[in-house]
């Protein structure tokens, strides 16, 4: 490991130079910046952000390399390169608060309990951002996993992803089969199936803009293919039918009010995640 290194910062990208322009600005901006590095993959054919770090001087170890595209390939890629004992997975279009890496780091012990934490995302104003989050800290479980966390929000221990052999490569955005969601809370059920501490922390704020409030433009099948994985979590994991018929029924009642709303767009959407859902379900991956 390098000297100082604490948390490794993972990101998977494809050609977004000025997103991941935000969140290395922001990375900068961290008060314990010392402690943290950079591990980019680019997926890109042009390999722009690569372009983007080598003319970049920064003030923290940075690595990249590329990959065959899959969101989770890119991660697995990145964490073989990566020196820390903590690992992160932002998007390339998230990024931090100014404390993000300290209150990381002061919840997070190099050694005990927990293994790993979910913080919180939030939109630059505040609001919520893609999930309705608890108020308060508290264990993560099988029962609560897909409220607590996702993957941008999650700070795991080298050593338990390590021991889990990372994210599961079927599973994400820019995989190769139908599941394009849903490998961050896979990899959470996994550690806690093995026995792993895993917490609830809204202490610590990921930022991203809520894909609602913008260009929703193709967001149905987007969200079809999201729905996919969700429901592939819930065969995998054997969690409870009745817990996915109420997301399922929550959907289609959020559709009837955005429709009335004039929202069309963001109904199209829950109602594709639903039906998406049902169809991951359904989906017996090959033996």
């Amino acid at each position: 490991m390098t000297d100082g290194v604490a948390l490794s910062v993972i990101v998977s990208t494809i050609g977004r130079p000025d997103d991941l322009r935000r969140l290395i600005d922001s990375l900068i901006a961290q008060d314990r910046r010392d402690e943290l590095e950079l591990i980019v993959v680019d997926q890109s054919e042009d390999g722009s952000c690569i372009a983007l770090l080598a003319a970049w001087d920064l003030p923290f170890e940075c690595r990249w390399t590329t990959s065959a595209r899959g969101v989770s390939v890119g991660r697995n890629a990145g964490a073989a390169l990566a020196a820390g004992w903590l690992f992160t997975f932002p998007d390339d279009n998230c990024w931090y608060a100014r404390d993000t890496v300290s209150a990381v780091l002061d919840l997070v012990p190099e050694r005990g309990a927990p293994d790993a934490i979910s913080g919180i995302q939030v939109t630059e104003d505040g609001q919520p951002s893609m999930l309705r989050w608890p108020d308060s800290a508290r264990p993560i479980t099988r029962r609560n996993v897909q409220l607590t966390a996702i993957e941008s929000t999650i700070f795991c221990k080298r050593s338990l992803f390590e021991s889990l052999t990372g994210f599961d490569e079927t599973m994400g955005v820019g995989s190769p089969g139908p599941f394009q969601a849903g490998e961050g809370t896979d990899l959470l059920l996994r550690a806690i199936a093995a026995g792993a501490s895993v917490e609830y922390e809204p202490t610590v704020r990921v930022i991203q803009d809520d894909p609602r409030r913008g260009d929703t433009s193709g967001f149905d099948k987007k969200m079809a293919g999201y729905g996919r994985g969700i429901g592939h979590l819930y065969r995998l994991h054997h969690l409870p039918k009745s817990e996915m018929a109420y997301l399922i029924a929550r959907k289609v009642a959020a559709a009837g009010v955005r429709t009335v709303r004039g929202r069309r767009d963001i109904a199209r959407a829950d109602l594709a995640w639903a039906r998406g859902l049902v169809a991951g379900y359904r989906i017996r991956p090959p033996s």
